[in-house]
């Protein structure tokens, strides 16, 4: 055209307008518009003249002409001098069409031209071509080096990565390179960029800080593993980067460890931070750490030989499918291919255990239900059934059916591993052929999609124009599709070739394999659906199904990476549905599961733990209800860690141990024990689960189970009244009895138990009830050599042995108490001490000054330490106090009057002080014993059970009300210990809370129902009983 009708095309419009319509232009008036800006642009008329004719052809060519030229308009405006540039159109013929195909083509192409109009000249220089790392490298270090500063970094790396992007992009539509290629570069862009980030954030931190030093001296290594894609050279244009960061172990010593990991964790974040900031809303790549994600969001960077540690010991199935895809791709590349080397035998195994084959039948499980979800959008390229997400993950399945024997196929990229994979017979070349078709055209397809879709998009338009314009850029789709109704059958065509072959191969692996129920699955599925989640946790009663999840999830892992979370997770699957149902079967199942998933943990080796359930289903159930309602018993479990051997004895054993074995169990504790109260109490904590476990399972009944934790108590209180009295020996010397027959020899003492010890019949948190007897007045001698003579009477000595053990006993620790104590029938008189002299204790009662409470407690006594022939004497004097006591007119109704003011402000709920509680049984007994002791000794059994038998054969009470008294007695007992594992506030009442009512039905097998109602029968039948026996008493006459 020459300039006088370009100038009359500016002057007149409708002469424009028709020119305009034959270029393809739709709004004539803003066509016209678009060339007065480009001549008032700065080029000369005569150049604008001579460049229209091959815009009119160029502008026919394209897709959208207006949005075109009022592109080319932005641009050259927006050009530093467009006359150079017009110049350069009339130099260089190609530079014009180039400038028109890059500006017609996507959005984002002509906002970044528009932004940067350098791009165009370095788009011609490289042509759209490939870049070797190398070169690529050099060139962003030398431009990122120039800078410190972080606003300058953030604007080099952006410029480059978009720069870059448009080349590759460029080279990948206009068929510069292959699909292969593209995604080569595009890795490679990533690679030198993350290279290139840690190069700066290192420079950076160096200026006021000191490089690592590895253990042995030498400067720390640091590497960058990438998972996925990256890995693979098969990244896009949504760049998510899956990373480790490792580094060379630090040294032992604490402060330079920590200095070191906090250095490479500052360093990671910052150079993270350079390639994730957002300048314009959209920030170059989406990093994931995977060290946050296992050690926490602190930690950025570990060592090679934490990471190591962490994967051989807790990583699962979907780990080893991420390490199919594994590179170094920054930093030290030695040292990555370090760690990836000794993770080979890890990632690839020629020896399935029963975990690892668990967990790969349960990645083809999950494939195969991905597969069927995706079938419901069959637009989703990558999601959909035979989409690259199936033909992704059914090669890296086979790459673990197979790489422990074949390392041809172990490739990190797609293509590359379905090779290997044909290479090694795993699969057919026919299989290999239409997998490696279908995976490069449904790859080139999501790349133009991206790309013309300016969004992260994955899925085929609904849009015609829009398809059709995504088709034309795929050559495969547009070749096959004989008209644009044609387009969505060819890609379906594409995805069910896929799904053939990948549904096949899934077939034969493992074949004949029962389908496990969908809480294995939902197990070993590393993300899960939160809809699918609901639909297999909620119908087990959990109103949390997701914490549900989460709790389920932290039974498979073990803490430990000394132990096998593979072994543990395998394990939990072959349970998991049993265990679910038991816990839907508890009043509370959320609250069973987070008591089960806290007691779990504190154990430790937990696979061990569910192996043993595994094969012992009673075992099961019984950890269930443990953990669902004993609170006691659980917070035995998460108080003392690592008690799982005690409670695997607890669940197999056949009885619970006799007091000579605890003693030498207790023994052997403290044997080296630097803290013996510390030994103590895991002890008793040791022996009450064992105790409560049996007690749960009805393998032991309430009186063996009371006699047992007597028998705790007697050790734990021998133990302690031997160490003090050691001590206070070394201090005084031995107590020596002066004067008299036995003058010179060693005083002697007795411990006395009281109450419910005395009884034998302790619940799990019964006071411990004592009285400590000397035998006479002396004084001490003998002190350990070395030490100043100190000498005290034996009333001194053996008063400050019952206060300190009194104290040991009663004293705070972290675990608690060991017990409560109560020094009863002290003081017995004006000026007594803590301990009493035999004679003292005796003329005490035979001077009639003894209260009727007194004479209660002493049916209980039982002397339970000291010389065996001074506790037979002791039990001998006890019961002929009983004997002498003789029987008057009002002692029943004394008893009967101290039974009633225990009574007062108990509620009708309350099983022991209520009415009809058991302490109407107990003073009921007691009142029995007082009367008939005189007649019968016999009767003169301390524990209350023991004494109703006696009761009975001395014909003192009749077989029926002997046997009522009986069950009832075992009956209440027994709910009063439920409530003690249960911990309840009220620590006698039957819980108000239904769901607290129930927790303890349940440990006792009975309903809420038949629980309450037993017991508001067996209290009233106590009552009516209690009655009858006060009033018989109180009228008939003292017996002879």
């Amino acid at each position: 055209m020459d300039t006088s009708t370009f100038v009359r095309l500016l002057d007149e419009p409708h002469l424009a307008a028709d020119h305009l319509a034959a270029w393809g232009i739709r709004d004539l008036h803003r066509g016209h518009q678009s060339l007065l800006e480009l001549a008032e642009s700065g080029l000369t008329l005569d150049l604008l003249a001579l460049i229209t004719d091959e815009l009119a052809r160029l502008l026919k060519t394209c897709e959208d002409p207006d949005q075109t030229l009022d592109a080319l308009c932005r641009y050259m405006l927006a050009c530093r001098s467009p006359l150079s540039l017009g110049a350069s159109f009339e130099r260089d013929r190609a530079l014009l069409p180039l400038l028109i195909q890059t500006l017609s083509t996507c959005r984002q192409w002509r906002e970044l031209l528009v932004r940067d109009t350098d791009l165009l000249d370095y788009l011609r220089l490289s042509g759209g071509k490939p870049v070797t790392r190398e070169t690529l490298l050099g060139d962003v270090l030398a431009e990122s080096r120039n800078f410190v500063d972080e606003k300058n970094l953030l604007s080099v790396f952006r410029r480059i990565w978009q720069r870059e992007r448009l080349r590759i992009s460029y080279g990948d539509l206009f068929g510069v390179m292959t699909l292969e290629q593209t995604l080569e570069q595009l890795s490679i862009l990533a690679e030198v960029l993350l290279e290139s980030a840690f190069d700066a954030a290192a420079r950076r931190l160096e200026e006021s800080r000191t490089w690592p030093r590895h253990l042995q001296g030498r400067r720390a290594r640091l590497a960058i593993v990438a998972l996925g894609p990256i890995a693979g050279k098969q990244l896009d244009y949504v760049g998510r980067l899956p990373l480790w960061v490792i580094h060379d172990p630090l040294p032992d010593d604490e402060a330079s460890r920590r200095a070191g990991q906090e250095f490479f964790d500052k360093l990671t974040r910052y150079a993270v931070r350079l390639l994730t900031e957002s300048i314009d809303g959209v920030p170059l790549y989406e990093v994931q750490l995977q060290t946050q994600a296992i050690a926490g969001s602190h930690v950025a960077a570990m060592s090679v030989e934490s990471a190591a540690a962490w994967l051989d010991g807790l990583g699962r199935t979907w780990h080893r499918q991420s390490f199919t895809q594994a590179r170094t791709v920054a930093g030290d590349h030695t040292l990555g291919d370090e760690l990836l080397r000794g993770l080979m035998g890890w990632t690839y195994r020629r020896y399935l255990s029963r975990a690892d084959e668990t967990g790969i039948k349960a990645l083809k499980r999950r494939i195969q239900k991905q597969a069927d979800h995706g079938g419901r959008s069959f637009r989703e390229v990558t999601q959909t059934r035979g989409g690259i997400r199936d033909i992704e993950s059914v090669v890296q399945f086979l790459q673990l059916l197979s790489g422990g024997d074949h390392p041809e196929v172990r490739e990190p990229g797609t293509l590359a591993a379905i090779h290997g994979l044909a290479a090694s017979g795993t699969i057919t070349g026919e299989e290999q052929a239409v997998l490696t078709e279908c995976y490069i055209k449904l790859r080139t397809l999501r790349c133009r999609l991206q790309l013309l879709l300016e969004s992260p998009a994955t899925t085929l338009p609904d849009d015609a124009v829009q398809l059709g314009r995504v088709a034309r850029m795929v050559p495969a789709l547009a070749s096959a599709a004989k008209s644009p109704a044609d387009l969505v059958p060819v890609y379906q065509s594409w995805l069910t070739r896929s799904w053939g072959v990948l549904s096949k191969i899934l077939d034969a692996a493992f074949p004949g394999e029962s389908v496990p129920p969908p809480e294995v699955d939902l197990l070993l599925d590393p993300t899960p659906a939160e809809d699918q989640v609901r639909a297999i946790l909620q119908p087990y009663g959990f109103r949390d199904a997701l914490a549900a999840y989460r709790g389920l999830q932290e039974l498979a892992t073990e803490q430990s990476t000394f132990l096998s979370t593979r072994r543990c997770r395998h394990f939990l699957s072959l349970i998991v549905s049993r265990l679910l149902r038991e816990i839907a079967a508890t009043p509370d199942p959320d609250f069973t599961l987070a008591s089960l998933t806290r007691v779990s943990q504190s154990l430790g080796a937990k696979g061990v733990l569910w192996e043993l359930l595994n094969f012992n289903p009673p075992s099961l159930r019984l950890y269930v209800k443990l953990c669902a309602a004993s609170p006691y018993l659980s917070t035995i479990l998460t108080s003392n860690p690592g008690m799982i051997d005690e409670l695997v004895d607890s669940l197999q054993m056949a009885r619970l141990p006799r007091a000579s074995e605890m003693r030498a169990m207790l023994a052997d504790l403290l044997r080296g024990s630097a803290s013996p109260l510390a030994a103590l109490h895991g002890f008793k904590a040791s022996q009450h689960l064992r105790i409560g476990v049996r007690d749960i399972l009805g393998k032991s009944d309430v009186d063996a189970t009371h006699r047992s934790l007597a028998d705790v108590a007697e050790t734990c209180l021998s133990t302690i009244v031997q160490i003090e009295y050691d001590r206070l020996a070394e201090k005084y010397g031995e107590p020596i009895i002066q004067g008299g027959p036995f003058d010179g020899e060693t005083c002697r003492y007795v411990v006395v138990a009281l109450g419910k010890l005395g009884g034998r019949e302790p619940n799990y948190h019964s006071d411990v009830e004592v009285a400590f007897l000397y035998e006479t007045e002396g004084q001490t001698r003998g002190p350990a050599k070395g030490r100043k003579e100190q000498r005290t009477t034996t009333s001194h000595f053996f008063s400050q042995l019952t206060q300190k053990v009194l104290k040991e006993l009663s004293q705070s620790t972290p675990q608690g108490r060991l017990y409560s104590v109560d020094a009863l029938l002290r003081p017995i008189h004006p000026g007594g001490g803590v301990a009493i002299a035999m004679q003292d204790f005796v003329a005490h009662f035979r001077s009639g000054a003894a209260a009727m409470w007194q004479w209660q407690a002493l049916c209980k006594a039982r002397p339970i330490l000291g010389h065996a022939d001074l506790m037979q004497a002791t039990e001998m004097a006890l019961h002929q106090l009983l004997i002498e006591r003789s029987w008057t007119d009002d002692d029943a109704q004394q008893i009967r009057a101290a039974r009633m003011r225990l009574e007062a402000g108990a509620s009708q709920a309350n099983l022991k002080r209520g009415i009809g509680g058991t302490l109407d049984v107990e003073f009921l007994v007691q009142m029995l014993q007082l009367k008939f002791a005189s007649r019968s000794p016999e009767v003169l059994r301390p524990g209350t059970l023991d004494a109703i038998a006696a009761l009975a054969a001395c014909g003192h009470l009749s077989h029926d009300d002997a046997a009522a008294l009986r069950h009832s007695y075992e009956f209440l007992r027994r709910v009063e210990s439920g409530l003690r594992l249960l911990l309840t506030s009220a620590r006698h009442d039957l819980p108000q809370q239904a769901v607290e009512l129930k927790k303890l039905a349940l440990l006792l097998g009975l309903s809420p129902q038949s629980l309450e109602q037993e017991c508001r029968a067996k209290m009233a039948e106590n009552r009516r009983r209690f009655d009858d026996f006060f009033i018989a008493s109180e009228t008939a006459a003292p017996p002879a």
